[in-house]
């Protein structure tokens, strides 16, 4: 990121946030989310501290929980991890998750983390 790439208010915007007294949430994480919702066509999107607070939240909505089993690309450990957060446990996929091709192949599966480059896509599986 070169120089250029800022206008000039950034000074301002961070004596904004740092007088507000709050590092998080506030005016301009709801700004983000807003922008970041109209970029990408979606109705919600949510910024946090890290990739790694969202890994967590993402199981948390996902529905995974106490004992439930979620399948993780070997990988990429992070989503592990953030299920170990929620009580879960894993299950290693291939790289290609070739075992999610059927909904019986693994009926007792809570939810699944899939990588598809530098994308991640978590959700809920559907009983």
């Amino acid at each position: 990121m070169g120089i250029d790439r800022f206008d000039g208010k950034e000074i301002e915007y961070l004596q904004e946030v740092l007088a507000s007294g709050r590092l998080s949430g506030g005016q301009y994480a709801r700004r983000l989310e807003e922008a970041f919702a109209e970029a990408y066509g979606v109705k919600h999107a949510i910024v946090a501290n890290s990739a790694m607070s969202l890994l967590i939240s993402a199981w948390y909505a996902a529905g995974a929980g106490v004992g439930d089993e979620v399948i993780c690309d070997p990988l990429v450990q992070f989503h592990a991890i953030a299920a170990l957060w929620q009580n879960a446990y894993t299950v290693w996929a291939d790289g290609q998750l070739r075992p999610l091709a059927t909904r019986e192949a693994l009926p007792e599966s809570e939810a699944l983390a899939a990588r598809q480059h530098h994308t991640t896509h978590q959700g809920r599986l559907r009983h």
